[in-house]
Parts: structure tokens; C-alpha cells; sequence
């Protein structure tokens, strides 16, 4: 690739994910301000960005391991490039990040991607699992050399990969999330009146309310969940569980419907559109997952809204509690330490204000979207040998 700086003006970047490139939406409107044009790629059609003035390219990306689909995606997203003329793309999420480097191939165009964790296959280690790992890497090894910048979102994901040689350290950053606008997100909380309704419509009146909002998988500690409100609700009658998020279709991972009807004691509210709301009238929050993501928005989300937060010691998770300051970190794949952790927070409603108060002040600190905005327009004026304006964030 040609190391020269570039005459780019206003230079041009193409996001390239899957299905829910709309959350990146108010990060692309903060790139614009420091001087990019974004735009974005994703896997279907997302009527979010008509209201937008970011121009946005559907292309096909294969759901299953194929040879053959993979090809297939390359090629269709190769056009899409052509098509959007890019200074830049910036690949996010797992499919993505394979097929974008090698799209770029040829073009003289630099690839950033962002590594959104190792995802189900770092999850377990079945005769499958240490395939789907070995896969991975090799697929990574044969894309390595067409990056420019890999960005991870925990320590964790950066060592592996740099252990493993899928990258070379001093072409790593470390951004913390996808970040969050706080107070947009607030602001998208209703009135106190529809509150009010919410929580006679769904029996919360008098209620302590533990929510977690994840997809139903076995890797999100959905399971361990169900069993550690039993055991909370015999000593706390008054808490409540939210269990909010859509079924999995299919997938060794996938819990049915029954999984979660079949008991007294999670509420499952199934697939929702105000979890702002519905953060807004919880008392606590849980995460117990140990798949192996980048860092669960979600987390970004609760902490926002002044919620102390149980989650598991896991990569991705752990970033986003300080254990014992703004709730508690506990070993995966276990109830009883679920139990254990929420007990100090329902047996004191000051202890569970002041670490949901030190939860926004974490999220404020480390998880704003103005950080990781900043920190995204200085790799890419490197990665187009342009100024940077603030120190990045290396790996050690």
C-alpha cells in the first residue's frame, strides 16, 4: 500500500457490519463533526439511515461456514466499495472482519477493523468448539496482512489474537465499546406518567426489580439466572425479575420459550422497544453471560441509568464494574454466586443508590461515545497518514 499522505479533504469512511449498524449511528454523526464522511454496508436493508444523511449499502453475508458464501459476500462487497468510494473501510463484527480485509484487497484502500469479541466458539470447549477456534484462526492469519489497525474492545481479546500471531502489537489499539451517548440515552426514558403505567402493567408496584436484557442463550447465563431468582425470591419476596430479549432461532446455544415460561420466577417480556423504560424502573441489573463478547452495550445502558450491576469476571464484562464500587463481579456459570451478590444489594436500598450514582460516573469516565469517537478519528487519520490529534491508546 501506498505510504504517502493522502489529499483527502473530507475523507470518505465506509462502516462495514451485519444487521444493527443503526446503533452506529450517533457515532458516525460525532465522526462527521471531527471532519469524516461516513457511510455504512450492512447485511440488509435498514430504514434507520433514511432519516439520515449517511449513505447506506446493503450486501449479502453468508450464515453459515461456506467456502463458497464467503466468496460470494467478498465479491458483493468489493461492488459496494467501488460503489461508495471510500478513502477508508472500517470493518466491525465477526463476519465483517474476514470479508472486508480481503474485499479491500487490491484496491490501495486501508482496512481497520474493530474486533467486537471472539464470540460462541471461546464460549465452551466441546470437539466443536476447538474446531470453530481453529477455523478461526486460520481464517484470521490469511486476512491479517490486509489491516492496517485492529481495534479490540478488552485487553483480553487483544493478547490472544497477539499470542496467537493473528496481528502484531504495535498495529493494535485498545477502544474500550462501542460508547454510549448518556444523556440521549436518558432523554429516551418517557414521561413519569407512562412509568407509572409501565409498572401496573407489568405488576412492579411495591417491587425490588432485578432485570437482565440479553438474547435467550445458554452463554448469556440465562439458566443461572432462573435458578438464582428462585433461591432469591424464598428470602426477597418482594423482587421481581425482568427477563427481556427475543428467542435464538437455533444453535447449540438456543433456549426455547419453555426454558423461561416454565417457572415463577423470571417475568420474560420477551423482545422489547423502550429498555430505556424499562431500565428506568429497575433497581438492579445482571449479565451473568460468559460468551465471549467485545463489551455488552447493555452494560453502557444500565450504567447510564444509575443501576448497580452483577456481572461476571469474564472478558468484555469486567471492564465495565469496579467489584464492590459499582456492584459485583462473580465466576461465571454459577447461581449461587448470583445469589451471594444480589443479597447486599436487596438488603440495602442506600447501598444499591450509591452504587448505581459510581455505575453513571464509570460510563461517564471511560464509555462516553465523545471518547470513543475521538479515539476511532485519530486511528483513522493514522491509518491515512494524516495529523493526529490525540495520543492513541496502544497496546502494552
Amino acid at each position: 500500500m501506498d505510504d504517502s499522505p493522502r489529499n483527502v479533504s473530507r475523507p470518505r469512511v465506509l462502516i462495514v457490519g451485519t444487521e444493527a449498524l443503526n446503533l452506529r449511528i450517533p457515532l458516525m454523526d460525532q465522526l462527521a463533526e471531527h471532519g469524516f464522511d461516513p457511510c455504512a454496508a450492512g447485511a440488509r436493508p435498514q430504514p434507520e439511515f433514511d432519516e439520515t444523511p449517511y449513505d447506506y449499502f446493503p450486501y449479502p453475508i453468508c450464515r453459515t461456514i461456506s467456502f463458497r458464501g464467503f466468496c460470494e459476500s467478498v465479491t458483493s462487497l468489493r461492488e459496494v466499495i467501488r460503489a461508495a468510494g471510500p478513502d477508508l473501510v472500517h470493518a466491525v463484527n465477526t463476519k465483517p472482519c474476514l470479508i472486508a480485509p480481503r474485499a479491500v484487497r487490491g484496491l490501495g484502500i486501508p482496512c481497520v477493523r474493530t474486533v467486537t469479541g471472539l464470540g460462541s466458539a471461546f464460549s465452551s470447549d466441546g470437539l466443536l468448539y476447538r474446531g470453530l477456534r481453529f477455523a478461526f484462526r486460520q481464517m484470521h492469519h490469511r486476512v491479517a496482512d490486509d489491516v492496517v489497525t485492529t481495534v479490540f474492545q478488552n485487553p483480553d481479546d487483544r493478547d490472544y489474537f497477539v499470542e496467537a500471531g493473528l496481528c502484531v502489537a504495535d498495529r493494535t489499539r485498545l477502544i474500550l465499546g462501542s460508547g454510549i451517548d448518556i444523556d440521549q440515552m436518558r432523554s429516551a426514558a418517557s414521561s413519569p406518567k407512562r412509568l407509572h403505567e409501565l409498572r401496573t402493567e407489568l405488576d412492579l408496584h411495591g417491587r425490588t426489580v432485578i432485570t437482565m436484557v440479553s438474547r435467550l442463550m445458554r452463554t448469556k447465563g440465562v439458566e443461572e439466572l432462573i435458578d438464582a431468582a428462585a433461591a432469591i425470591r424464598r428470602r426477597f419476596p418482594n423482587a421481581i425479575f425482568l427477563l427481556v430479549g427475543p428467542l435464538v432461532e437455533s444453535g447449540p446455544a438456543a433456549l426455547s420459550a419453555a426454558a423461561v415460561t416454565g417457572n415463577d420466577s423470571v417475568k420474560w417480556i420477551g423482545l422489547r422497544d423502550d429498555v430505556a423504560d424499562l431500565l428506568s424502573i429497575s433497581d438492579v441489573f445482571v449479565l451473568p453471560s460468559y460468551l465471549r463478547e467485545g463489551i455488552p452495550r447493555v452494560l453502557f445502558e444500565a450504567g447510564a441509568f444509575k443501576l448497580p450491576i452483577v456481572t461476571t469476571d469474564m472478558p468484555g464484562c469486567r471492564e465495565t464494574v469496579r467489584d464492590g464500587w459499582n456492584g459485583f463481579l462473580i465466576p461465571p456459570r454459577d447461581s449461587n454466586a448470583i445469589v451471594r451478590a444480589l443479597e447486599p444489594l436487596l438488603e440495602s436500598p442506600e447501598r444499591r443508590w450509591q452504587m448505581g450514582q459510581n455505575s453513571l460516573q464509570l460510563v461517564r469516565e471511560r464509555f462516553d461515545l465523545s471518547i470513543v469517537s475521538q479515539s476511532y478519528a485519530d486511528v483513522y487519520r493514522e491509518a491515512l497518514n494524516m495529523p493526529v490529534e490525540h495520543s492513541l491508546t496502544r497496546a502494552a
